[in-house]
């Protein structure tokens, strides 16, 4: 067979096709950002039953503030109720919530991503002020049937300058979302 009597049409039909087949089994993943932007919804939504979904069955939550004892909560239940009871306060108080993430190192393993990081929480209050509170986080998540899952989730406080300072470099930044 002269390869150069093939047509060029046909050539690329081949290579699509062999491309596409090579594809089937290789699993895409998403950016694991997408982790942290539906975190910042549940909490623009005061939604817990969202939030209880960004985690993994048996995950753990780690909450080291310097102004209250270290607080461990496992499983995504109890972790689900312990965001349902703050959501319901700040419902109560017709507040809304912003939360906004900073990643500053992230390392992809196989089946993980660990992120460091800050965050930033707004609490809007129709009477008052508005209520700036920042942190830092450390982060084990998991790729889980399909979607990436927070497996620990530790974070402390901090101050502004501390999360004004913080460099992401190259790393890419979980979205604002609106």
């Amino acid at each position: 067979m002269d390869l150069n009597k093939i047509p060029l049409a046909k050539c690329y039909q081949v290579l699509a096709f062999f491309m596409v087949i090579n594809s089937f089994g290789q699993e895409q993943r998403q950016n694991p950002n997408i982790l942290y932007e539906n975190f910042s919804k549940a909490y623009r939504e005061k939604n817990a039953i969202l939030l209880e979904e960004l985690y993994m069955q048996d995950a753990v939550l780690l909450n080291l503030y310097d102004s209250s004892g270290p607080n461990s909560i496992q499983g995504k239940t109890a972790i689900k109720n312990y965001f349902s009871n703050f959501f319901k306060i700040a419902e109560k108080n017709g507040q809304e919530l912003r939360l906004t993430f900073k990643i500053i190192r992230r390392e992809e393993l196989e089946d993980a991503v660990l992120d460091n990081g800050f965050y930033k929480l707004t609490i809007i209050d129709r009477d008052k002020p508005e209520i700036m509170s920042h942190g830092k986080l450390s982060t084990v998540l998991k790729w889980d049937l399909g979607n990436w899952k927070f497996m620990v989730d530790a974070n402390t406080d901090t101050n502004e300058i501390e999360y004004r300072n913080a460099t992401t470099g190259s790393i890419p930044q979980p979205k604002d979302m609106p």
